[in-house]
C-alpha cells in the first residue's frame, strides 16, 4: 500500500490477509468503506495468480440474475418476464382474473406469493399459501403465456437443486464467492449451501449493519451474523475505513451502534483521514432549505472542490417534490447542476453537478431528511466533507445550526 496525497493506493494489510485466505469457508465482514470489492478483487486475482484456481473455477455471485444464467444448459425454460411486461401484462391480466379493482391488490397478494418463496425455501405455496385462487389464477396465466416471475428465479433453481442431485451447473467450481450476503434471504442462503455442498470452499462478504432489504426482499442479515458458526467459517474483519474522515466516522457508529442483535465490530479511520466535519442544520421551510442547499454547493466550489464532488442526496422525491427547488436554487445562482434519478427508477432521486475537471480528490455529501409530516416543515440537513481544507467560512444565514 502507498499514500499519494489523499489517495491510497493498493490494499491496507488486512486486505491483503483476507485476500489471501484459503482451506476453508470465510466470512468477510466489512464495514461501510473499509474496501470489500477491493479485497474481493484481489482474492480472485491471487488465486488465479497462485494457480489456486482457473478462472472458470471460480463462482462469483451477484445474486438473483446470476440464478437465472445457471439454470443449466440445455434446459428448455420460459423466458422471465421484464418489469413492464409484468406491471402492464401480468398485473393487469391478474386485476380482471382476480376481479380487484386496483393494480395495488395485485401487487399486494404477489408481494405475499414473493415472502413466501422467499422466507420459506423448503415448502411447496400450493401447501402453505394461503390465497389458492392467486396460486390458481397466476398458474393459468403462466401457462397461457409461458413464462415466470423474476421474484421466483431463485426458489426455482432450489427446487430444482432438491429434485435433481445430478443437476449440472455450467462449470465444476472449486470457489464460490457471495458478495452482500447480508441482503440474501433464506432461499437465497438455501441454494447457495447446496452449491457449497457440491465441494465448494464457500467466501462470503459483507456487513450486517448495511441490511437494507429486510422488508423488499426479507433479507436473513442473520446469516451473515452466524456464518462462521453455521459454515465452520474463518472470521476476517476489515476496519479501517479509506472513505471518511474522523469526525463522520463517529457519528456513522454511535448511530449503528442502536441496531439490536447485530454483530460488534470495529471502524477506524485510515492513518491518513483528517477530521472531517459533520454539521446539522434546520431550515424553517422548503424555500430556505433549498437556497441554504445551493448556497453550500456554491461555497464548496469556490472553496476549491470541483462541481462533480458536491452531491446532494435525496431520502425520497416522489415527482420532484424535493429536488425541483433545489436544482431551482442551483440555477438562481449559476450553479452547476444536474437532476439524476436512480438508475432503478424513474423518479428523481437524486441531484449532483455534471462532471468538469477535479482539483485533487475530495468529495462532500449533503443529506436530507423530511421532517415529521405531523410538524411545520424543518428538514434536517447533514453535510459531511472529506475535503479538509475546503470548509466554507460561512453557513447560510437562514439556518440554525448544531454541531454533531
Amino acid at each position: 500500500m502507498t499514500v499519494c496525497g489523499d489517495r491510497i493506493i493498493g490494499c491496507v494489510p488486512e486486505q491483503d490477509a483476507a485476500a489471501a485466505h484459503r482451506a476453508t469457508n470465510a466470512r468477510l465482514l466489512a464495514g461501510p468503506g473499509t474496501g470489500k470489492t477491493r479485497t474481493i478483487v484481489e482474492l480472485i486475482l491471487s488465486l488465479i495468480q497462485s494457480g489456486d484456481a482457473q478462472a472458470n473455477e471460480i463462482l462469483c455471485l451477484t445474486f438473483t440474475r446470476a440464478a437465472a444464467a445457471n439454470l443449466g444448459a440445455g434446459t428448455p425454460r420460459p423466458r422471465v418476464v421484464d418489469d413492464w411486461e409484468e406491471r402492464h401484462i401480468v398485473w393487469e391480466d391478474l386485476k380482471v382474473a382476480l376481479g380487484e379493482r386496483t393494480i395495488k391488490q395485485v401487487k399486494i397478494r404477489l408481494g405475499g406469493l414473493a415472502a413466501a418463496w422467499e422466507t420459506n425455501p423448503d415448502d411447496d405455496p400450493a401447501t402453505v399459501f394461503a390465497d389458492a385462487e392467486l396460486l390458481g389464477a397466476l398458474d393459468q396465466h403462466k401457462r397461457q403465456y409461458g413464462y415466470i416471475l423474476r421474484s421466483e428465479l431463485v426458489y426455482l433453481l432450489k427446487q430444482t437443486l432438491d429434485q435433481d442431485p445430478d443437476f449440472r451447473f455450467t462449470g465444476e467450481y472449486k470457489w464460490v464467492i457471495v458478495d452482500e450476503y447480508q441482503d440474501l434471504n433464506r432461499c437465497d442462503i438455501a441454494v447457495i449451501d447446496q452449491i457449497q455442498g457440491r465441494g465448494s470452499l464457500l467466501f462470503v462478504a459483507g456487513d450486517d449493519d448495511q441490511s437494507i432489504y429486510q422488508q423488499l426482499r426479507h433479507a436473513h442479515p442473520d446469516g451473515i451474523r452466524q456464518f462462521d458458526t453455521t459454515h465452520a467459517a474463518a472470521d476476517l474483519r476489515l476496519a479501517t475505513c479509506i472513505r471518511c474522515d474522523r469526525a463522520i466516522i463517529r457519528v456513522a457508529t454511535s448511530v449503528i451502534r442502536q441496531e439490536v442483535g447485530r454483530t460488534p465490530k470495529a471502524i477506524e479511520p485510515h492513518d491518513n483521514a483528517g477530521e472531517g466535519v459533520v454539521e446539522s442544520l434546520i431550515f424553517d421551510d422548503t424555500g430556505d432549505e433549498a437556497r441554504g442547499i445551493a448556497a453550500l454547493a456554491d461555497a464548496f466550489i469556490r472553496a476549491g472542490i470541483a462541481p462533480d464532488q458536491v452531491m446532494v442526496l435525496i431520502r425520497s422525491d416522489s415527482n420532484g417534490r424535493f429536488s425541483t427547488p433545489i436544482f431551482d436554487a442551483m440555477q438562481d445562482i449559476r450553479v452547476p447542476s444536474e437532476v439524476r434519478p436512480t438508475p432503478s427508477r424513474r423518479s428523481t432521486n437524486g441531484l449532483d453537478a455534471p462532471s468538469s475537471p477535479t482539483c485533487g480528490w475530495s468529495s462532500t455529501t449533503v443529506t436530507t431528511l423530511p421532517g415529521e409530516p405531523s410538524s411545520p416543515r424543518r428538514d434536517w440537513v447533514s453535510v459531511t466533507g472529506r475535503s479538509r481544507n475546503c470548509t466554507p467560512s460561512r453557513w447560510p444565514t437562514t439556518a440554525r445550526r448544531s454541531r454533531t
